[in-house]
């Protein structure tokens, strides 16, 4: 049997590649007659599946900028800081939330959205996450980072990535990675162990900028697709849906640590396609096939920037595992990706706070 350790670290693996450098599309349209019918929909009962536990897919500007090593080792991070990571948590209690109903008032609030595009799809994504095991402090100890004992103190860390896809495959690429990081204690008595451990260094990544001139992959499961691939998806959800089974068929079974049923290959791939530069038509085709699915549960919620929104939530037969997205009720777009083993002491969690398209390398939606 597994450790809690053990599948909290398999789980933190399992978030969607693509995540670490997309958002949703940023759009506001109000669909108050939308919503209203969803809410009136009984919450109706639903059947689990077993969702697969894919291994971490490279891909993307993150993981370029590893291995141009970019990324540098600053002196111990220490200290609780004012914000503390948590997972989002349940929203004052409203009419029933029917899934199935939501997501299809989410498909027509993003079918309805315009939008303008741009040469850069731009990101800011605050991660919040457990952190397992102090950080060495040389090179020569991290070839001993297999043999480290798990921290005997709760600890998380948030910090902050901003990226710029290019759209173009020959153009320049750019992510911003460590910002504003804080690490926080889960008590004052989970400080004070650390405090007595010698204050080792928890967190090793401080701020870097990467620049990519590599053509930037996103994630569809295990595929990789150029931004303008992505954007033409099919905008129908029955050609949409034809296209996801033929690339669930064409997975490669050494991409993933259990092939995905086709009903968990879409939640995974709905993670990684709601956080991507798609159309408003194929987002909403997205929303649709989605509604399809079983084994989802849907709450209201506030986000972990306080945001108020719907949560989606997909868990395991065997009860371990949980992956939850929450989406903003007005807009549609995604607000946060979530996941957590069943007694892990606290989340993985990707709060998306700015998203949409940029005109140049150095400048921010509606900048």
């Amino acid at each position: 049997m597994k450790t809690t350790d053990e599948i909290d670290e398999q789980f933190a693996a399992m978030r969607p590649a693509g995540l670490d450098k997309v958002t949703a599309e940023s759009h506001h349209r109000r669909r108050n007659a939308d919503i209203t019918r969803a809410f009136r929909e009984p919450q109706t009962a639903v059947r689990r599946r077993t969702a697969a536990r894919p291994r971490l897919v490279v891909a993307g500007l993150a993981v370029a900028a590893l291995a141009v090593g970019a990324v540098v080792l600053p002196d111990a991070i220490g200290g609780s800081g004012a914000e503390t990571p948590h997972s989002t948590v349940a929203a004052p209690p409203a009419a029933h939330l029917d899934a199935r109903s939501f997501l299809l008032a989410s498909a027509a609030t993003a079918e309805r959205a315009t939008e303008t595009e741009g040469a850069y799809w731009y990101t800011s994504v605050r991660t919040f996450e457990p952190i397992r095991h102090a950080w060495p402090d040389s090179e020569a100890g991290q070839e001993q980072k297999g043999k480290r004992e798990k921290l005997p103190y709760r600890a998380s860390v948030a910090h902050t990535q901003e990226s710029w896809t290019a759209r173009s495959g020959g153009a320049r690429s750019r992510t911003i990675t460590g910002q504003d990081v804080k690490v926080t204690f889960g008590t004052p008595a989970d400080e004070t162990a650390w405090k007595k451990a010698g204050e080792p260094k928890l967190w090793p990544f401080t701020r870097a900028v990467n620049d990519n001139d590599m053509p930037i992959k996103w994630t569809v499961g295990a595929h990789g697709m150029s931004t303008d691939e992505l954007r033409k998806l099919p905008q129908e959800e029955a050609e949409l849906l034809a296209e996801l089974q033929r690339l669930h068929k064409t997975e490669r079974p050494e991409d993933w640590a259990t092939p995905p049923s086709f009903n968990d290959y879409v939640w995974w791939t709905a993670a990684d396609l709601l956080a991507g530069p798609l159309t408003p038509e194929t987002r909403g085709a997205l929303y649709r096939v989605l509604a399809q699915q079983d084994g989802m549960q849907v709450e209201r919620v506030k986000d972990p920037l306080g945001r108020a929104g719907v949560a989606i939530s997909h868990t395991t037969d065997e009860g371990n595992l949980t992956a939850r997205l929450t989406v903003n009720e007005s807009s549609s777009e995604l607000l946060a990706y979530e996941s957590q083993a069943d007694g892990a002491a606290e989340p993985l969690v990707m709060a998306y706070q700015a998203m949409g398209w940029a005109d140049s390398i150095d400048t921010r939606p509606g900048g």
